[in-house]
């Protein structure tokens, strides 16, 4: 499944089966040469999520307390015939407003301020983040060394204050 670009959260999964049945899903970023997923785009067990079947009819899974880097997601183990609607994408970051604007008329220019916006609401879940697919830890020089992109795109006073409250606990 393509989510068409890069976002973090989860993917939404519908599926029937019998119970006891189990569906792998394997995030990651992007795909390698021979179209499959490419393990080293963070694919691999910290990238994956299991569901377990209670066998009643058509069940709908969506994680809450794990979230994951993708673009794409594998099915490994799906009882049946996978559709369209067998996967959502579910985009998730911390709720922070966006403050700041930039376009100029070069439009890879655009794009990249683009990115970096995504890439900043990629990487905060309760704290910025180094990356959303392996380490996941708030690591300080990371957050101050992009603060100032973090400011100016973001409302970031109500997250910057609470962690940084958390670090001096």
């Amino acid at each position: 499944y393509d989510m068409g670009q890069n976002i973090t959260g989860w993917a939404r999964l519908r599926v029937s089966g019998p119970r006891g049945s189990r569906v792998v899903m394997t995030f990651g970023e992007s795909l390698a040469a021979d179209g499959t997923l490419d393990p080293r785009s963070g694919a691999g067990r910290y990238q994956q999520t299991v569901y377990v079947l209670k066998g009643q009819g058509e069940e709908r899974y969506e994680p809450r307390f794990t979230y994951h880097g993708f673009r794409y997601v594998r099915l490994d183990d799906f009882p049946g015939t996978p559709t369209l609607s067998t996967i959502d994408g579910r985009w998730v970051h911390s709720a922070v407003r966006r403050v700041g604007t930039f376009e100029c008329s070069n439009p890879l220019v655009n794009r990249l301020q683009d990115n970096i916006v995504r890439t900043r609401l990629n990487n905060l879940h309760g704290y910025p983040t180094d990356c959303p697919t392996r380490e996941k830890v708030g690591w300080t020089g990371d957050a101050q060394v992009s603060s100032a992109d973090a400011i100016g795109n973001l409302d970031m006073a109500r997250l910057f204050t609470k962690w940084i409250d958390d670090l001096a606990m």
